[in-house]
């Protein structure tokens, strides 16, 4: 199921609190570097600038520079059921992009597929869809709390 980021209380996840839950749908990139997040996204979650791409700069699609102004780690939930921690890069970017080669860096395959697209863990086998929209591969996420 995907969502547009909104507040929701998704059928079939347990209310964490009292907050609710926000969908958060990630596109699953092969052209990035480094898994971002827009800096306005989860205002909630800390920046840290404690990471070693705070302060360098990105070059995105038509050539323009765009700075690394830390990292957010936070937790989400697939429409699986499983929680992942994300820990993203932030910068002035329109979307919430994760990189295809830092999912397989941790150990994963991501198979894109007009039949079915995924994310498999190498080592447990465990599947997460990824559903493609408009041309995108698109990875919905369910953020407590927001």
């Amino acid at each position: 199921m995907l969502c547009p980021l909104e507040r929701v209380q998704p059928n079939g996840v347990n209310n964490m609190n009292d907050g609710g839950y926000t969908c958060l749908n990630m596109i699953v990139d092969s052209g990035a570097c480094d898994s971002v997040i827009p800096t306005e996204m989860l205002p909630t979650v800390p920046i840290s600038t404690q990471n070693a791409q705070f302060g360098s700069t990105y070059q995105v699609a038509n050539g323009d520079p765009i700075s690394n102004e830390g990292e957010k780690s936070f937790q989400a939930i697939t429409n699986e059921g499983s929680i992942r921690t994300f820990n993203m890069q932030v910068a002035k970017v329109d979307k919430p992009l994760l990189s295809v080669s830092g999912i397989t860096k941790r150990g994963n395959r991501v198979v894109f597929d007009p039949h079915g697209s995924y994310i498999e863990n190498c080592i447990t086998g465990e599947f997460t869809q990824i559903h493609e929209i408009n041309g995108m591969y698109v990875l919905p996420t369910w953020v407590p709390g927001f």
